[in-house]
């Protein structure tokens, strides 16, 4: 009598079992033919980012595109095959002058992440915010006209033995463009954007986010006469992969933050354009801008990566001066951007057409390449 009663619960139990394997068959197909409604857009993870990224970043194979692109550079169409849709420029910028900029002892009592701005680098940074106005006034033609509002036109120093030049009269049209703010957590780069910020009509800003990728290359805690003499060092043995003792990052470190930073912006700015798009679709007529407000190590590998720059070039280039302002603006090929030529020239980057990624291809004898 047992076994016939445990033949019976056996074969229930199968029975529902079978039943819910049926069920849930009936949902799946249900679930994949979306029961007649829209889907919503999945937007891509860190992940997918990245691979899109490599793939669109390539311009060697920068085949045609269904999008249409203005032929004036500084315009674009905004759609989805684009790198970055919408976006009509990305705009990075070195915090002002700091402490540390001018008296390295700083480093050795106070922590890096705490060390402030001087007078100067308020007013450095100041000068940059009426630069980014300048921009989303669609009033700034050329990064020598926006870069003289900081350094000046002459190279002849002033009475106080500095070359930097300030025009606080200088006017500037009625903003329209949107600009979304990404800012160091470090204090003289927070400080930079809080001088910006004085420059910016608060309508035009439709976002800003503290974000740590983008932070100065760590050096360990306090920065002792060893680090100092480790700085020196570093010089020789080569700034990307030169890792610093005791805690310390590699250039080769900061490369990758930065690298998964870039992916991220990417998918912030499909949200912010949508999320603005339905509720002020007249407020992104003008486009939007990406303000990046970070280290000049760290602007140098976000353009490294971004253009994909090989290590040597890396090595012969130099820091932006502080509270500079470097713009990438798109060009005519769909999706791209582009570094103009007077940061590029400051910055010691390569031309495009110069770069060791597409001279590789033409000259094998390159990969024996061992000093910089």
């Amino acid at each position: 009598m047992i076994s016939a009663l445990l033949d019976i619960i056996i074969s229930f139990a199968t029975s529902c079992i079978m039943h819910c394997r049926t069920c849930a068959r009936s949902q799946y197909r249900s679930l994949c033919q979306g029961w007649n409604r829209p889907r919503r857009r999945r937007w891509p993870s860190n992940n997918d980012d990245n691979n899109y990224y490599h793939a669109r970043w390539s311009s060697s194979s920068s085949s045609s595109s269904s999008s249409s692109s203005s032929s004036e550079v500084g315009t674009q169409t905004s759609n989805r095959t684009n790198v970055l849709p919408g976006i009509n420029r990305i705009i990075l910028i070195r915090h002002g002058e700091s402490l540390g900029n001018i008296d390295e002892r700083a480093y050795a009592t106070t922590a890096d992440w705490r060390i402030p701005l001087t007078a100067l680098g308020r007013e450095q940074a100041r000068a940059a915010g009426r630069v980014v106005a300048m921009h989303l006034a669609g009033g700034c033609d050329t990064e020598d006209e926006a870069n003289d509002v900081i350094y000046g036109e002459s190279n002849d120093e002033d009475e106080t033995g500095d070359d930097f030049r300030m025009r606080p009269n200088r006017s500037t049209t009625a903003a329209r463009g949107k600009v979304f703010f990404y800012v160091s957590p470090y204090l003289r780069t927070r400080q930079t954007l809080r001088e910006i910020l004085r420059e910016i009509d608060p309508k035009c800003i439709v976002g800003m986010r503290e974000e740590p990728r983008i932070a100065e290359q760590q050096f360990g805690n306090y920065q002792t006469l060893s680090i100092i003499e480790n700085k020196a060092t570093r010089s020789d043995y080569g700034r990307f992969f030169y890792r610093f003792p005791d805690g310390g990052e590699s250039g080769f470190d900061v490369y990758n933050r930065v690298s998964g930073f870039i992916g991220t912006m990417q998918r912030d700015s499909y949200q912010v354009l949508e999320r603005w798009s339905e509720n002020c679709p007249r407020s992104l007529d003008e486009g939007m801008t990406i303000c990046i407000v970070t280290h000049g190590l760290a602007l140098r590998l976000f353009l490294m990566r971004w253009f994909q720059y090989t290590v040597h070039e890396f090595e012969r280039s130099y820091n932006p001066k502080n509270g500079r302002v470097v713009v990438l603006r798109p060009t005519s090929r769909a999706g791209g951007f582009e570094l103009s030529e007077v940061d590029r020239i400051a910055m010691g980057f390569p031309l495009h057409r110069e770069q060791e990624r597409f001279r590789l291809m033409e000259d094998y004898s390159l990969l024996d390449k061992s000093g910089w």
